[in-house]
C-alpha cells in the first residue's frame, strides 16, 4: 500500500513538474554526401545527421525518430538512441523527383520535446530536420495542360479589358516626409474590386520624377486579421502596391473582417480548398484571385508618376503564387521575385508526387491556373528570381518549384535550393544549393 501512495506520489509530481524544453538553437543538423540535387536514378543517397545547438544534457531515454517519404511513393521509418554523435540514413529514389527525410527528438514516451524562444515556426516543430535530396529532378513528367488553355485566358483577359477601369485612391494622412500613402480600390471582373494600400514618393508629385513601379501580393491567411495602412515611410525610388488576395474593404471594424472570413468558405473549408467549386474554372477561388491580379497591374501601368519601364511582381507562399499570375498574364512586368511560391504543380497528387498534408485537392480545371503551366507564358525579358525553396518545405513542395524553374520561359533566371528548410523556417547556416540555368 505504502509503495503504491509512493509511486502517486511521484506520478502526481512528475505531472506538476515543467515540461523540458530546448533552447531555439537546438536542431538536428542533415546533410547529404554530395549535391542534393545531383543524384541519379537508384543511386545511394546518404543523410548524415546530428543533434547540435543543445543548451542541456539529452534526457535518458531520448530518442531520434525518422521517416522517409518520396516522389516515387516509398515510404520508410525508424529510430535510433539519442545521442550527440552523428548517424546515418541511407535511401534512393526510384524514379525523378525528390526525396524527403524527416527526424525528430523525442522523449522516451515518443512526445516531441518543445522550442523555446526562435520563431513561431521553428517552436512548433520542436528539435527536428526536415530536408531532402533529388534525382533528375527536372525530368520529371507533368500533367498536361488544358487543350484551350491559351483561349480561356484570351476570353477572360478580354472580358476584363471591356470594363472601363474606374479607381479611388483616397490619401491617408502621414508625417514621414518620404512617401505619401493611399488607399486604393479599383473595379474590376469576378466578384470584388482590387483593395490595397500604395505608397508613392512624395517627389514625384513636388519635383514630378518618375519612378519604378511594383505590385507585392501576401501569404494565405484564414483567419483575416484588420489589415492596417502603412503609416511608416515606404521605399523613397518606387511606387508599391501591396494588394490582399480577396478584395475586402479597408479601414473597416474587426467585426467585419472576422464576417468576411466566413463568408468565403466554401463546403466548410476554407478559401480555395472546396474540390466542388475547383471543378468549374470560372466558380474556383482562384478565378476571382486572378482578374484582382490582372487589374491590379493595369491599374499601376495608369499611373503618371510611374517611369513607363520597370514593372515588378513580389511575393512569397501564396503572395508567389500571385506574382506568377502577375508575370504570365500580364504584358510589361520585367522582374518576377518568388520565394516558396505557393501551389505549384497542383497536379502534383495525380502524378503520383508526395504532397505532403496541406494541399489543394486535384481537379482538372485547376490546370488552367497551375503556375507550372502559366509560367510558360511569361515574358522572356522578364528576369525570375526564386529567393529559395526548401528542401524539407512540404506546404510549398520544391518539386513543384523545380518544374516551375524549368518551365519559366524568362532568358535570365535564378533559384536557391535550402536544404532543412520548411514553410517559414530556414536553419542557422544551411546548404544552399545556387542555380542559374536548367540542368
Amino acid at each position: 500500500m505504502k509503495s503504491l501512495f509512493c509511486c502517486f506520489v511521484l506520478v502526481l509530481l512528475s505531472a506538476r513538474l515543467p515540461a523540458i524544453e530546448f533552447d531555439s538553437s537546438a536542431r538536428i543538423d542533415g546533410r547529404t554526401d554530395k549535391d542534393p540535387l545531383s543524384y541519379e536514378i537508384g543511386e545511394k543517397i546518404v543523410f548524415t545527421l546530428r543533434l547540435t545547438g543543445l543548451d542541456r544534457e539529452i534526457p535518458a531515454g531520448s530518442r531520434i525518430k525518422w521517416r522517409r517519404n518520396g516522389d516515387d511513393g516509398k515510404v520508410e521509418s525508424g529510430e535510433i538512441a539519442a545521442s550527440k554523435e552523428p548517424f546515418t540514413v541511407e535511401t534512393s529514389l526510384s524514379k525523378c523527383g525528390f526525396v524527403r527525410l524527416r527526424a525528430e527528438l523525442v522523449d522516451g514516451s515518443g512526445k516531441v520535446y518543445p522550442r523555446k524562444g526562435g520563431s513561431r515556426w521553428a517552436m512548433s516543430y520542436g528539435v527536428f530536420f526536415d530536408g531532402g535530396a533529388a534525382a533528375r529532378p527536372y525530368e520529371a513528367p507533368e500533367c498536361p495542360e488544358p487543350k484551350d488553355f491559351d483561349s480561356f485566358w484570351a476570353r477572360r483577359k478580354a472580358r476584363l479589358a471591356s470594363l472601363p477601369m474606374k479607381a479611388q485612391c483616397l490619401e491617408i494622412p502621414t508625417t514621414n516626409g518620404v512617401t505619401k500613402t493611399f488607399a486604393v480600390s479599383v473595379n474590376c471582373a469576378g466578384p470584388r474590386p482590387v483593395t490595397g494600400y500604395m505608397t508613392v514618393p512624395v517627389l514625384a508629385y513636388t519635383k514630378g520624377m518618375k519612378y519604378p513601379a511594383s505590385v507585392t501580393f501576401a501569404g494565405y491567411s484564414a483567419n483575416f486579421g484588420q489589415p492596417k495602412p502603412p503609416l511608416k515611410a515606404g521605399p523613397k525610388d518606387l511606387i508599391r502596391f501591396s494588394i490582399n488576395a480577396h478584395g475586402y474593404e479597408l479601414g473597416r471594424e474587426k467585426e467585419y473582417y472576422t464576417e468576411f472570413c466566413n463568408s468565403v468558405k466554401s463546403a466548410g473549408r476554407d478559401y480555395a480548398f472546396d474540390k466542388v467549386q475547383n471543378s468549374n474554372p470560372e466558380q474556383a477561388y482562384f478565378s476571382g484571385m486572378t482578374y484582382r491580379v490582372m487589374r491590379a497591374v493595369a491599374f499601376l501601368k495608369t499611373l503618371k508618376e510611374w517611369n513607363g519601364r520597370d514593372l515588378s511582381a513580389v511575393g512569397a507562399s501564396q503572395g508567389g503564387l500571385q506574382a506568377i499570375w502577375a508575370a504570365s498574364l500580364c504584358d510589361g512586368v520585367t522582374s518576377l521575385y518568388l520565394d516558396v511560391p505557393w501551389s505549384c504543380d497542383l497536379a502534383r497528387s495525380k502524378m503520383g508526387r508526395h504532397c505532403g498534408k496541406w494541399a489543394i485537392e486535384w481537379t482538372e480545371a485547376l490546370g488552367y491556373y497551375d503556375p507550372v503551366n502559366l509560367i510558360k507564358r511569361m515574358p522572356r525579358d522578364c528576369r525570375l528570381t526564386i529567393a529559395s525553396a526548401g528542401l524539407g518545405d512540404y506546404i510549398s513542395p520544391p518539386s513543384g518549384i523545380a518544374l516551375l524553374y524549368k518551365n519559366a520561359a524568362a532568358k535570365e533566371k535564378s533559384i536557391r535550393y535550402v536544404q532543412g528548410s520548411t514553410h517559414g523556417f530556414i536553419p542557422p547556416e544551411p546548404r544552399q544549393i545556387h542555380c542559374d540555368r536548367e540542368k
